[in-house]
């Protein structure tokens, strides 16, 4: 009994791998998987009121695994942040390395083609910023300015500057590149 039930099967895939033909389109079952109104991000789309395709998000989400961050003003910010990872000598050496490792590393990545490698503001693209140039990371008077005022240029931008805080999406990320800008104020 289990043979024949077998064999049945076995014929019946083959006569339907048999009957596959590439030359014709698949049978849907379901049609809206295959008939949808989808559009491309930036198209018109006249079924909107404001005829555009891409929807903003309803005010107040944040995208998944994101941080919400409130202080709109940097002299708030000045005041009310503090960097967690500012007291070097209290970790271990494993731990130093690892944030200054990480802040160098998003530094380089993100901050020194503007503000150089020492943070002299004498990156890369120093020269082509017409409007002005970057500031020196290690002068007065921004050696003199507050952790959470670093943090807030960050992620909010200032000036010309503008946010930083889609590239460099991690509070702990951002807090690591304001202990590296510190380690570079020392070094120079």
């Amino acid at each position: 009994m289990r043979k024949i039930t077998h064999l049945t099967f076995l014929v019946l895939g083959c006569l339907l791998l048999a009957n596959c033909d590439k030359k014709q389109p698949n049978i849907e079952i379901i049609q809206d998987m295959m008939d949808q109104d989808s559009v491309k991000a930036q198209d018109y789309e006249p079924k909107n009121p404001d005829g555009l395709a891409m929807r903003l998000p309803p005010e107040g989400t944040l995208p998944m695994h994101a941080e919400a961050y409130i202080i709109k003003d940097v002299n708030e910010a000045s005041s009310k942040l503090s960097n967690p990872l500012a007291d070097l000598n209290t970790r271990t050496a494993q731990e130093q390395k690892e944030i200054l490792g990480r802040g160098r590393f998003m530094y380089e990545t993100y901050c020194a083609v503007c503000h150089g490698p020492q943070g002299k503001g004498d990156g890369t693209v120093a020269d082509k910023m017409a409007i002005k140039r970057p500031p020196s990371l290690v002068t007065q008077p921004i050696l003199g300015y507050k952790d959470g005022r670093y943090f807030h240029v960050i992620t909010q931008g200032y000036g010309i500057m503008s946010s930083y805080a889609g590239q460099v999406g991690k509070f702990e990320d951002r807090w690591a590149i304001v202990t590296w800008i510190r380690q570079l104020q020392k070094l120079n």
